[in-house]
């Protein structure tokens, strides 16, 4: 879970950097594209062009997308090895992760544009259903009660190295 983790982290920062692009670069793009004459408009287009193919299509959309998908994958794999966890939730995790990660290459081909659709409707369900499970499963870990709850207390003692 610690690759997972850090997998949400690049995933969350990489679409950051591509959605930040429209108030910051595009915004100071726009404003300089109408006040100057058609060469630097031209210019201008092209270094938009530019940076909304590399920070929207491939930092944000396409490594934030397959980062976040590698997560859910991982995550899926956790909830089934846990037998605390709903197996529905980790096969649920796998099966989008894999939907996620083939919609994520929309911008490669058109083949996959209506798994990416798709995609749209599943990822907000997806949250909440992982959100959901983790706050109900947090508060009551373990709801057969088979798992004894351990405390710092209930810790083994280590031996003193003298005996």
């Amino acid at each position: 879970m610690r690759l997972a983790l850090v997998l949400a982290s690049i995933a969350a920062f990489s679409m950051c950097l591509g959605l930040m692009r429209w108030p910051s670069i595009h915004w100071a793009l726009a404003e300089a594209h109408s006040d100057a004459g058609p060469d630097t408009q031209s210019s201008i287009e092209a270094i938009f062009n530019g940076l909304n193919l590399y920070l929207g299509n491939y930092i944000g959309e396409f490594l934030g997308e397959v980062a976040l998908a590698t997560f859910f994958l991982l995550a899926g794999f956790s909830f089934l090895d846990e037998a605390r966890f709903p197996k529905w939730l980790g096969w649920s995790g796998v099966v989008f992760a894999v939907l996620f990660g083939v919609g994520a290459l929309r911008n490669v081909t058109t083949a996959v544009q209506v798994i990416a659709d798709l995609n749209n409707a599943l990822l907000p369900l997806m949250m909440i259903a992982l959100g959901v499970m983790l706050v109900r499963y947090a508060i009551h870990p373990d709801p057969s009660g088979d798992i004894e709850q351990r405390t710092a207390g209930d810790a083994p003692k280590a031996a003193h190295p003298k005996g």
